[in-house]
């Protein structure tokens, strides 16, 4: 492994603990409870940003160490059968051991095989030529895909075929060609404006959010009086709205409030959001304006204003609880009917 100022190799002894190394004589950082995250953040601490972490295959009196690479230097992955390997000389490792290369403990050994089996990169990109290749999303955050990497795509299939550390090799990745399913591509939440129309109404009046798809498709629920729970509100596969676009958002609304919003990006998951509650109309409210002809026109002043209008949005309406039942009885119908039906075909 190469650092910023020399050669470096790690091993580890014949019970086939991980060793590490690195050029400066900086003690060098075992591994935490907290994973790869710890151990990359006390090695950045350090000024130890640049080891590496090896597994031993082989110990051999004559041959010395064969090591390979298990994990990048921003703990992703390696793979086992392509990731470089190093011959080390056993007296070179013995003199080195404690300086150049650190012998982890089986605990410590235990929590770094936990993290080469989940620290896959994970690309989630999209395609819309045989040339055009669009990563929106790469997880663990914090990597700068094409810096740090050189990925293949390819051009035929328009499917990744291989991504490699500029200079630690051939890493795991899964590639995920996104469909128009992934949407919400930053960590903001989604602000939601709404009124509470009546106990059973609620109306959605305006929703901002960063979403990278062309047409996106909103339902809403309103779920109060009825039996049913939030989160048998999440799936979203193959969902409509009522112009037949596949569902990309779900609001939940329950007890004159916005409980939840579901968003599908391969796979229904909440999404956080902010609910500004709307005055009601009629209600007196406060403007704050600049006056430009103020002797300070950077005052703000103050008045009062009566909320006249709001435009009607979108309007949540719960179903009684009356049309509730009467919905559940012709879903048991449908489905004792669906059953019959398949018992004589059975016969």
């Amino acid at each position: 492994v190469e650092s910023n100022k020399k050669k470096q190799k790690k091993g580890d002894n014949t019970d086939g603990k991980t060793t590490e190394t690195t050029s400066s004589i900086t003690e060098l950082p075992g591994y935490p409870e907290n994973g790869i995250v710890g151990f990359l953040e006390e090695a950045k601490k350090n000024n130890t940003d640049q080891i590496l972490i090896y597994r031993v295959e082989s110990v051999s009196e004559i041959e010395g160490l064969r090591i390979r690479g298990a994990l990048d230097r921003n703990g992703v992955t390696l793979h086992p059968g392509y990731a470089p390997n190093f011959l080390l000389p056993l007296a070179s490792f013995l003199q080195l051991c404690g300086t150049e290369f650190k012998i982890f403990s089986a605990e410590e050994n235990n929590r770094i095989y936990c993290d080469v089996r989940e620290r896959r990169l994970r690309i989630t990109y999209q395609s819309f030529s045989t040339t055009d290749f669009s990563p929106i999303s790469v997880i663990p955050k914090g990597i700068d895909l094409f810096t740090e990497y050189k990925v293949v795509y390819d051009e035929r299939s328009q499917r990744l075929k291989k991504v490699l550390h500029k200079e630690d090799g051939p890493v795991l990745y899964e590639g995920i060609k996104d469909r128009g399913e992934f949407g919400l591509w930053d960590g903001e939440p989604i602000h939601i404006y709404s009124m509470v129309h009546s106990e059973q109404t609620h109306r959605i009046l305006h929703i901002h959010l960063n979403d990278i798809r062309a047409d996106v498709a909103v339902d809403a629920v309103n779920i109060t009086g009825s039996d049913k729970s939030i989160d048998e509100m999440r799936d979203l596969l193959n969902k409509k709205d009522t112009a037949g676009r596949l569902l990309s958002y779900r609001i939940v609304v329950k007890d004159g409030q916005v409980r939840a919003v579901f968003h599908h990006s391969g796979n229904a998951k909440r999404a956080k959001f902010i609910e500004e509650i709307v005055p009601s109309i009629g209600s007196l409210v406060a403007l704050n304006h600049h006056h430009h002809h103020h002797p300070q026109p950077t005052a703000s002043i103050s008045s009062l204003a009566t909320l006249l209008w709001v435009p009607a949005g979108m309007i949540v309406k719960s179903k009684t609880r009356k049309k509730i039942k009467e919905e559940d009885r012709e879903g048991k119908h449908v489905q004792q009917q669906q059953q019959q039906q398949q018992q004589q075909q059975r016969m």
